[in-house]
């Protein structure tokens, strides 16, 4: 016989189930239960008002709703499940409340639109002291910012945030935030010094925004850079200073930004916008590197306001003064005319300069050097000690005024947060800083990227080791801590990815190990470095790595394509060929010795001091880097990010990490409008959903018994009817966690700390930071009140007995009459019927008498 109903599941019970047909990219919707059969197979109807059909699915497919309203931790909910989830999520978004935890993670939904009052210093006074579960603002980011301040001035240790999410999921916008919260918190009631130093750290963001972010089909603002910035404290946990670290700026932004609705840095726009003399007011359609997509505005964004926000701050942030931005301007102009240098239509690459106007000679002025032409149309080559020049063809010449540029750019941009690191940073007075950690998204898709090269590589690698990251320091770190003391562990499977940084990082097979000995080798291609990664990995990494499958919609092939398996999607790359630069000209971070040498003779001390440092090798060197003087490959990129990457990788695992996921509502980046399968694809791949299984299963609270045993054993040992000063630390917080009204199963004793489930153990954490003599009175009330309870107990429980004793028998008393009546019916009827039956048989008898007397 088929089951009725099963964990709450039977027919005509509202479920959750995923039918994309109906509900569209909302992807799970409620349908009503029709019957469940011998196997367990559900039949359900599903309808969006327009369209109704029925289903059979298998049972696990088929999800109870979460009752009442939506929760502020995601941990709260009563049913866990994917739909659950993302409509506990929506239903938040909807009401503005954009901010949900998962335990200590905060997951944050980009809104698209500024919602009045969230960012108010009202909403940072409600944080003051507060954990992230009880700010009276609920679940905010600014909670986050304070619990991280609260353990720093506590722990007296470093603190990190990392910030993570795909691009568009507002990581930068949740950076800035913290940052305004935590400088805000360490400067309260501080002098008009601390005021001047707050404004320069916080000048930092527009500049950087301007110089590293830009426009994409994604993200509207979207981050082209690495950034972790500390916010330095000192002895009092006042700010001291600031730092900035950046890493992997996105280069090919610069010159090769030409896919629809996209565009170069905003910065390039800004100073077009801002009509200075040094694009001589041209509209931006001017400029070749920034009309190469044809998009010019930017939604949200007014350049010519920008770029007098951008250099209010290049003066007061940066601290430069009048002379060295108006050279710092000039030169990210004199870049811009470069792109605008036309060499012709022949074989070789010419420069027919016209005149003052021309582009090279403006750009030459504005960059304080004398004539370009030759190092733009030549390259050098050396033979056995002689050097020579050959001329370049058009599209070489194209490729390196490119690859110029983009260095020279990038070389600007590093040279900015070295300035702007001197002017905020006091690393003598800082005792202790907070990290946040804003990294590009993930990037993947063919619909994204015309080409997936180097950059995204790099982009995904960075994402991927954040992801391990967070799984080792929720999960495996989780893990281990059960085993050391002892509790009871059921492992929470997830989504590993040490397979694909192995892939990436391998010392002697890995993609970037393999791509700088390619780069070393002589006459190298993109070709025959897609071909080495294909026999290195093809069979030996088949789970992570592979060739496209070649179809009708896939033309790709692995002759210059590869595919690696990230933990958020496959991603086609292209390892270059002879008409497109890839990876090999990509990982090249050096110039040309008399390309150098040239920006080296500048007039403008800014554009001498971008190539300084690299202009004098250290006498052992000398001999090496001149035999290889012309080689376009000393300094590849890949080493230089690896190593950067697992230098803050290393930062990251000596500090306290708290998590923010950044969560995307929807790829049109409009408000009020939620994706569902984008969003719960997100959930599932940044770990937020096993997350909440491990939290919901386990104990997340944990106290050291001597945060409490040593600061009240003392001042408890007048405990009535407990001999407190008898119990071992583990038995007096036990005792605490008694009186205070925590049940046995809400927690588990461990050898040195003791766990609760969640929510359980707010008043144990109160009292392992609280003033002791503050809190010794509530202590013995409520002892005083347990003992009570326990005294009182026996008789309450007798009572209660009675009292249950005399409520079923009142209730039964109604049943007990009727079948007393019943009974006594049924005596009656029986008495009556034997004695008719008794009559009748008295008058047989009498008239057998009377016929036998006849006879």
């Amino acid at each position: 016989m088929a089951p009725k109903k099963k964990k709450g599941i039977g027919p005509g019970v509202q479920v959750w189930v995923k039918d994309k047909a109906i509900y569209g990219t909302d992807l799970y919707g409620k349908a009503e239960v029709q019957s469940i059969d011998e196997k367990q197979q559900v039949t359900v109807v599903t309808s969006n008002g327009e369209k109704t059909q029925e289903l059979v699915l298998p049972f696990e497919e088929c999800h109870q709703p979460h009752p009442g309203e939506n929760v502020p931790d995601h941990c709260q909910l009563m049913f866990l499940s994917p739909p659950t989830l993302l409509e506990n999520t929506r239903a938040r978004y909807m009401e503005d409340k954009i901010h949900t935890l998962v335990g200590s993670i905060l997951v944050v939904v980009n809104p698209f639109r500024r919602i009045p009052g969230i960012y108010d210093e009202a909403m940072m006074l409600q944080c003051i002291n507060k954990k992230l579960y009880n700010a009276g603002c609920g679940p905010h980011k600014f909670a986050m910012a304070e619990q991280s301040y609260a353990a720093m001035k506590k722990q007296r240790n470093n603190q990190c945030i990392v910030v993570s999410g795909e691009s568009g999921a507002g990581k930068t916008e949740t950076n800035r935030q913290l940052m305004r919260y935590l400088i805000w918190r360490g400067n309260r009631d501080k002098t008009n010094a601390e005021d001047t130093l707050t404004q320069k750290i916080m000048d930092t963001n527009p500049i950087l925004e301007a110089f590293g972010n830009a426009k994409t089909t994604r993200n509207n603002n979207s981050s082209r850079f690495g950034r972790y910035c500390l916010v330095r404290f000192g002895d009092t946990c006042d700010v001291v200073g600031a730092q900035v670290r950046v890493f992997l700026l996105e280069r090919s932004r610069v010159t090769s930004t030409s896919k629809a609705k996209e565009r170069a840095y905003h910065v390039m726009y800004e100073l077009v916008a801002g009509k200075t003399k040094h694009t001589k007011a041209l509209p931006p359609e001017s400029f070749y590197y920034i009309n190469l997509s044809g998009t010019m505005d930017c939604p949200g964004r007014n350049d010519a306001d920008e770029y007098r926000n951008t250099a209010s701050a290049l003066l007061s942030g940066v601290g430069l003064s009048a002379d060295e931005a108006d050279q710092m301007w000039a030169g990210l102009a004199g870049m811009m005319w470069l792109g605008n240098i036309d060499f012709g239509t022949a074989d070789t690459a010419t420069v027919n300069a016209k005149g003052a106007d021309d582009p090279i000679r403006v750009a030459e002025k504005l960059l304080g050097v004398g004539d370009m032409e030759k190092l733009l149309t030549t390259r050098a080559i050396t033979v056995n000690g002689e050097v020579t020049f050959a001329k370049h063809s058009v599209p070489n010449a194209c490729a390196a005024r490119d690859a110029l540029v983009k260095i020279m750019y990038a070389r600007l941009f590093s040279w900015l947060v070295v300035r702007i690191n001197q002017t905020v940073d006091d690393v003598k007075r800082a005792k202790h800083y907070i990290g946040l950690l804003d990294v590009y998204g993930f990037e993947y898709g063919f619909e994204f990227f015309e080409v997936n090269s180097f950059e995204q590589l790099c982009i995904n690698f960075a994402n991927e080791k954040l992801q391990q990251f967070f799984l080792s320091t929720v999960f495996e770190n989780e893990g281990k801590a059960y085993k050391e003391e002892g509790i009871a562990w059921t492992p929470i499977a997830y989504q590993d990815n040490k397979q694909i940084i192995d892939l990436c990082e391998n010392a002697t097979g890995g993609i970037f190990k393999l791509l700088d000995s390619a780069c070393k080798a002589p006459n190298a291609t993109g070709k025959a470095f897609c071909s080495g990664l294909h026999e290195a990995h093809g069979k030996k990494s088949a789970a992570v790595f592979g060739a496209p499958k070649m179809g009708k919609a896939e033309k790709r092939g692995k002759e210059d394509h590869f595919l690696v398996k990230h933990f958020a999607g496959e991603v086609i790359y292209f390892a270059g060929d002879e008409k497109e630069p890839g990876f090999l000209e990509k990982n090249n971070d050096s110039l040309a010795k008399e390309v150098e040498a040239h920006l080296l003779e500048s007039n403008k001390p800014i554009v001498r001091s971008l190539y300084e440092t690299c202009a004098s090798p250290s006498p052992k060197r000398k001999v090496a880097v001149a035999s290889r003087r012309h080689s376009p490959r000393l300094r590849p990129s890949a080493n230089k990010f690896v190593k950067s990457l697992r230098d803050l990788m290393t930062e990251l695992q000596s500090s306290q990490a708290w998590f923010v996921r950044c969560i995307k509502s929807n790829p049109q980046l409009k408000p009020l409008l939620m994706n569902g399968e984008s969003v719960i694809d997100q959930l599932r791949m940044s770990g937020t959903l096993d997350a909440v299984r491990l939290i919901q299963g386990g104990y997340p609270t944990r106290i050291p018994y001597e945060a409490v045993h040593s600061r009240y054993a003392k001042l408890l040992s007048d405990v009535p009817g407990v001999d407190m000063k008898s119990l071992t630390p583990a038995e007096f917080c036990e005792a605490i966690a008694e009186a205070c009204g925590v049940n046995k199963d809400e927690y588990s004793l461990g050898t040195t700390r003791m766990f609760f489930k969640m929510g359980a153990a707010a008043f144990l954490e109160e009292l392992a930071e609280a003033d002791p003599e503050e809190m010794k009175p509530k202590l013995m009330e409520m002892f005083a009140l347990f003992e009570a309870k326990r005294r009182a107990k026996p008789m309450m429980e007798k009572t209660v007995a009675m009292w249950l004793h005399r409520r079923r028998y009142e209730a039964l008393l109604p049943q007990i009459r009727k079948e007393q009546h019943a009974s006594k019916e049924k005596a009656e009827k029986a008495y009556a019927r034997h004695m008719e039956e008794a009559r009748k048989k008295e008058e047989e008898e009498r008239r057998r008498r009377e016929q036998e007397e006849r006879c």
